[in-house]
């Protein structure tokens, strides 16, 4: 079975934490300089992670194109109406676009998270694969669920409440989430051996 590399692993991370630089940069700026200032720090901390993964990697990964390709827009758009709300409504895009790929996906019977698993090591157990397959359905609900509170944060909430949900608040409910399937397979594999 292959092992993931160092280079991998330091992708992974990225494309975890990808996106968050550019959340605290403006929450932080916006609180002291208001919200120009604290729209173009966000935007320049999005360039800043396109150099790193381009220096680091030689390659930037679609993820993070797209992610900072919405900070830069948005961004635009908050500079050009001197509103953050623009700017804001970044990670809920993003999540949204996740949900969707994941959903549709599944509707098509090509689960994303089997096609990626199976990139990544070809050799993965046909059980291994129908546990993802089941799973990329509920991911893409649970990626819906954080689009319309990210919404929710981005037009109602304050900038640090906001900021709290992209930075910390997803990865506490998508812990949350994944604990819940650990304990559903769990429970699944004492049923099946009953």
């Amino acid at each position: 079975m292959n092992q993931p590399t160092k280079s991998t692993k330091s992708r992974t991370l990225l494309l975890l934490f990808g996106g968050i630089l550019p959340v605290v940069a403006f929450a932080i700026v916006e609180e002291y300089y208001g919200v120009i200032w604290g729209t173009v720090a966000g935007m320049m901390f999005g360039i800043g992670e396109l150099l790193y993964e381009k220096i680091r990697f030689k390659k930037i990964s679609g993820v993070t194109w797209f992610s900072n390709i919405l900070v830069l827009a948005l961004g635009g758009l908050s500079l050009y109406s001197a509103e953050g709300i623009w700017f804001k409504l970044q990670p809920a895009i993003f999540l949204f676009c996740f949900a969707a790929i994941l959903i549709s996906s599944s509707i098509i019977k090509k689960p994303l998270l089997v096609a990626l698993a199976q990139k990544q090591n070809p050799n993965i157990p046909a059980p291994a694969l129908e546990v993802m397959g089941t799973m990329n359905l509920r991911l893409g609900f649970v990626f819906y669920f954080l689009s319309t509170l990210s919404t929710w944060a981005a037009i109602g909430w304050s900038t640090e409440a906001w900021a709290f949900l992209k930075s910390v608040g997803v990865f506490i409910i998508l812990s949350i989430y994944m604990g819940g399937e650990i304990i559903y397979r769990r429970h699944s594999l004492k049923s099946k051996r009953k």
